[in-house]
C-alpha cells in the first residue's frame, strides 16, 4: 500500500469493544473506519461498566475522560482506593473477609452511558451502518476483503476485525479457514478440533441482572452497604451477588451468578437473555444474610442470561482478519463481557 493511499478498516459489532477500537483506530488520519452493527438502532441497553486503573488511563489518552466523568459519582483518583467488599454471606449473618484496594480509583459507569460517549466521540469518517449482520467474508489474492451481509448486500475492506461478541460470525469464517488449510494438508484431526471451537458452550451459569433506584433500596434499608461503600460482592457456594452504584449514584448495578458446575460444556436450553420473575433465583439466596435480602425484595423484572463461553482458541487471526473482545472469550465470571 503506497504512503498515500488509505487503509480500510471494518468492525463488525458497535458493542463497548468495537467502539473503543474504532475510536483508538480513528487517531490515525489515514484509516477509514467502517462500523456494521447488526442491530436495528444503536439502543441504551445494558446494565454496570466498571473501568479499573490501568485501563483507565488509556480512557484518557483517547480523551473521554472529561464526559465520563459527567455520568459517574465515582472520585477519580490516583492513591490506594477501596474498589471492592467482599463478603461471605450464604448464612444469616454475613462475615466481611477481603477489601480489594486498587492503586487508583474503579471507576463505575451505566453501559449505556459509556457506550454514547464513544458515539459522541467517533468522527464523522467513522461510519456506522445499522441491521448490517455479516453473513461470511472472502479474503481475497488481491489482499481486499469481501463482505457479505444477511440482506443480500456487500460491501469491501483491506482489514475485518470481528467484534461481534459471542456468537461471532467472524470467528466461525477465522476457524473455518484454518479447517480447511488443516484438510489440504492431510490434517484431518487437527481440522476437527479446530472446528469444536465455533459454537460457544453453556459455562453452566446463569447471571440475573437488574437495576434498582438508590431511593427504593434505601426506603428499606437506609444504612445497606452498596449505599455507602463503591461496591460490594456477596459471595457463597455456587452463587455470588456482585451489587454497586450507577448512573451518578441514582442506581444499584444488581447482578445474581447461579453456577451449576455439572452443567459446564453443556447446551442451554431455551433464550440465552429473557426476562423473569424475581422467584427464578430468590429461593437460591433465601438463606443469606440480610444485605442479601434487601436487594433482592427491590428487584422487578431482571434479565436471565445464559453465560455462554468459547474454547481456548491457539489464535485469534488468519491473514488479515482478527477477533476482538467476547467473540474471543466471554468472560463469564465477570458476566460478559463487562461487569
Amino acid at each position: 500500500m503506497s504512503s498515500t493511499s488509505r487503509l480500510r478498516v471494518a468492525i463488525c459489532g458497535a458493542g463497548v469493544g468495537g467502539l473503543t477500537f474504532a475510536l483508538a483506530l480513528s487517531q490515525y488520519p489515514n484509516i477509514d473506519i467502517d462500523i456494521y452493527e447488526s442491530a436495528r438502532q444503536l439502543t441504551e441497553v445494558g446494565a454496570g461498566i466498571g473501568i479499573f486503573p490501568r485501563p483507565w488511563k488509556i480512557i484518557k489518552l483517547l480523551g473521554l475522560e472529561a464526559d465520563l466523568l459527567k455520568v459517574t459519582e465515582t472520585r477519580v483518583v490516583e492513591g490506594p482506593v477501596s474498589a471492592f467488599r467482599y463478603r461471605k454471606s450464604d448464612q444469616r449473618e454475613g462475615l466481611e473477609f477481603f477489601t480489594l484496594v486498587t492503586q487508583g480509583s474503579l471507576v463505575l459507569f451505566h453501559r449505556a452511558d459509556y457506550q454514547q460517549t464513544l458515539l459522541n466521540h467517533l468522527p464523522k469518517r467513522c461510519r456506522t451502518y445499522c441491521s448490517k449482520r455479516l453473513r461470511s467474508y472472502t479474503q481475497r489474492q488481491s489482499g481486499s476483503i469481501e463482505l457479505l451481509f444477511e440482506d443480500g448486500t456487500t460491501s469491501s475492506c483491506d482489514v475485518l476485525v470481528g467484534a461481534d461478541g459471542v456468537k461471532s460470525v467472524v470467528r466461525a469464517g477465522i476457524l473455518g479457514e484454518k479447517a480447511r488449510w488443516a484438510q489440504g494438508e492431510g490434517r484431518w484431526k487437527e481440522a476437527a478440533e479446530i472446528l469444536t471451537h465455533v459454537e460457544p458452550v453453556w459455562s453452566g451459569s446463569n447471571a440475573y441482572r437488574a437495576l434498582i433506584p438508590v431511593e427504593k433500596l434505601r426506603a428499606i434499608a437506609p444504612n445497606h452497604r452498596v449505599l455507602n461503600t463503591p461496591g460490594v460482592q456477596y459471595l457463597g457456594k455456587h452463587g455470588y451477588i456482585m451489587s454497586y452504584r450507577i448512573s451518578g449514584g441514582k442506581l444499584v448495578n444488581f447482578v445474581a451468578f447461579i453456577s451449576r458446575h455439572h452443567l459446564e460444556n453443556t447446551k442451554f436450553n431455551g433464550p440465552w437473555m429473557s426476562t423473569v420473575e424475581p422467584s427464578a433465583f430468590a429461593s437460591f439466596f433465601a438463606h443469606w444474610e440480610p444485605d442479601v435480602q434487601a436487594l433482592i425484595a427491590c428487584v422487578e423484572k431482571p434479565m436471565q442470561w445464559a453465560i455462554h463461553t468459547i474454547r481456548p482458541m491457539q489464535s485469534f487471526i488468519s491473514g488479515r482478519v482478527a477477533l476482538l473482545g467476547d467473540a474471543v472469550s466471554e468472560l463469564y465470571f465477570l458476566s460478559c463481557p463487562e461487569f
